[in-house]
């Protein structure tokens, strides 16, 4: 008996030596719900699972891409927003980025999954983005096969760099209409393959003409 209590009192002891770092930016660091796809072949919604909320304190987080065996294929409202997130990695299963999702934060750059076919309004918008690497449907010279952007997703920022290659901010949403301005320019001359400008697509970004 007196075995058993003095290894109970090592192990509590080793336990309370280890970092407590170890689960940072885990699977319970975040409030899941369940998240239903329609898949076309089967003709059936799949069961999958979503990101309602971040809890945690880390500024460096990397999303889960599965929670209990479902795919993360969701981000909620909000989920990320306001927490001073510096960095942020987003798993190629999800599909949605819901509105305000990670807004106000500090991010500097940001890499949105191919799999992503709809981002929110606000979703990323009062962040200090300067690069993004986005799926290349969303890219404002190729109207045509835009899917899913909503107004003023990446409104004030400071984006200059798209894919790699120069940008001034602009994205337009599948309809051709100006749906985000997220440069720092204050002057715009001209926006190409444009045909209305969404309602507040400039808000807060220091447009002067």
């Amino acid at each position: 008996m007196k075995r058993i209590w003095l290894l109970m009192v090592v192990i509590l002891v080793i336990s309370m030596c280890l970092p407590v770092s170890a689960a940072a930016s885990g699977k319970y660091d975040f409030i899941y719900y369940h998240a239903k796809v329609y898949d076309s072949v089967l003709r059936r919604n799949l069961e999958r699972a979503g990101i309602s909320q971040y809890y945690g304190n880390d500024t460096d987080v990397i999303i889960p891409s599965s929670y209990m065996g479902y795919d993360v294929i969701e981000i909620s409202e909000y989920a990320f927003s306001g927490k001073d997130l510096k960095n942020i990695t987003i798993p190629n299963s999800v599909i949605e980025i819901q509105e305000y999702a990670f807004y106000n934060n500090q991010l500097t750059n940001v890499t949105i999954p191919d799999s992503v076919k709809s981002i929110g309004s606000l979703a990323f918008a009062s962040n200090a983005l300067v690069e993004i690497t986005i799926p290349d449907w969303f890219i404002y010279k190729d109207v045509a096969s835009n899917s899913g952007l909503e107004t003023n997703a990446f409104n004030n920022n400071k984006i200059k760099t798209v894919n790699g290659e120069s940008s001034n901010g602009l994205f337009l949403s599948r309809y051709g209409a100006v749906a985000s301005y997220g440069g720092e320019a204050t002057v715009i001359d001209f926006i190409p393959n444009c045909y209305s400008i969404d309602s507040y697509a400039f808000s807060n970004c220091g447009i002067t003409e």
